[in-house]
C-alpha cells in the first residue's frame, strides 16, 4: 500500500460539490509540494455557524474520502487551532488529523510512524465520540474507526469518514 487507490472525483459523494478536488494528490517526497503548483480555485461559501458546518470541517472530509490526506490534514489544522484544546470537537479534528497523517507516512513507507499516528487517532476519536454522535457532516465515526483499526493492523484499508474507501 504504498500509493493512493485511482479514485476519481465522481467516486466520493461531496459535502461541498462546488469545490473541486486539487490536480494532484501531495505524498511529501514523491509529488510537487501544493505550493510550487498554481493555485486551485476556492468558492465563496457561507459562514459556517458551528464547526461542523464549517466548511474547512466538510472540505477536510471530502479530500479525506478522496484519498487527498495531506491535504485534508492541512484543511483540518486551520480550525482545529479555532477550538477549545479541552472540548470534544477539537479532539475528533485532532483524531482525524492524526488519522490522515497515519496515512501519509504509510504512503512515505514509514510505518512506525503511521502506527504511531494511528494509535494516537484512535485515542483521540474514542474520547471525542460525543461530538460525533450525529454523524456531522456525514462523518460516520464507529466506521471510521473499524476501518482507522483495520489500517493500523496492516490490512490494505484506505480509511474514509464513512468507513471504508469503497
Amino acid at each position: 500500500m504504498s500509493a493512493p487507490l485511482p479514485l476519481q472525483a465522481s467516486d466520493v459523494a461531496a459535502r461541498l460539490p462546488q469545490w473541486p478536488l486539487p490536480a494532484v494528490r501531495y505524498i511529501p517526497g514523491r509529488s510537487p509540494h501544493p505550493k510550487t503548483l498554481p493555485p486551485e480555485p476556492t468558492p465563496e461559501l457561507p459562514a459556517a455557524s458551528a464547526w461542523w458546518d464549517d466548511a474547512r470541517f466538510l472540505r477536510g472530509l471530502d479530500l479525506f474520502d478522496a484519498q487527498y490526506y495531506w491535504e485534508a490534514h492541512e484543511v483540518w489544522e486551520s480550525l482545529w487551532l479555532e477550538l477549545p484544546r479541552a472540548e470534544a470537537p477539537a479532539r475528533l479534528i485532532q483524531g482525524l488529523i492524526q488519522g490522515a497523517a497515519a496515512v501519509v507516512k504509510r504512503q512515505q513507507g514509514d510505518r512506525t510512524a503511521s502506527a504511531s499516528l494511528t494509535r494516537a487517532a484512535l485515542a483521540r476519536l474514542d474520547e471525542a465520540a460525543s461530538a460525533a454522535a450525529g454523524q456531522p457532516g456525514g462523518l460516520n465515526l464507529p466506521a471510521l474507526r473499524a476501518a482507522m483499526v483495520s489500517f493500523g493492523a496492516g490490512e490494505p484499508v484506505w480509511p474514509h469518514s464513512r468507513g471504508a474507501a469503497p
